[in-house]
């Protein structure tokens, strides 16, 4: 049943991502940065290194509790310069996770 809400949940936010708005790497990494300090128990960003032409390549871990004995998943975007949608998907997903956390129930119970 989770499995199917989250599935639901990535797809409502691929729907109200706004087409034609994508912001560029440092606007990104700005929204990432100002999301964390606002949620620090929720949310930690890692750089990872640095792609070819010099850009960080972040990792973030989102979740509360003890993470360790949740099941996890890995959503990746921003790896061909040409695919946007990933990106702005998985920003999506995030915003709406840290908005949504301690209000709805299931979102709370996945993080």
């Amino acid at each position: 049943m989770k499995l199917i809400v989250f599935v639901i949940f990535v797809l409502a936010c691929a729907l109200f991502a706004q087409p034609g708005a994508y912001p560029d790497f440092e606007t990104l990494k700005n929204d990432l940065e100002e999301i964390v300090k606002s949620n620090p128990t929720l949310i930690q960003m890692e750089s990872q290194g640095t792609t070819l032409g010099g850009r960080e390549i972040l990792m973030l871990k989102f979740g509360a509790g003890e993470q360790d004995k949740k099941p996890a998943i890995l959503l990746v975007g921003g790896v061909s310069g040409s695919d946007l949608a990933g990106t702005d998907i998985i920003m999506q997903f995030i915003k709406s996770g840290v908005t949504n956390y301690g209000k709805n129930d299931i979102i709370t119970s996945m993080i």
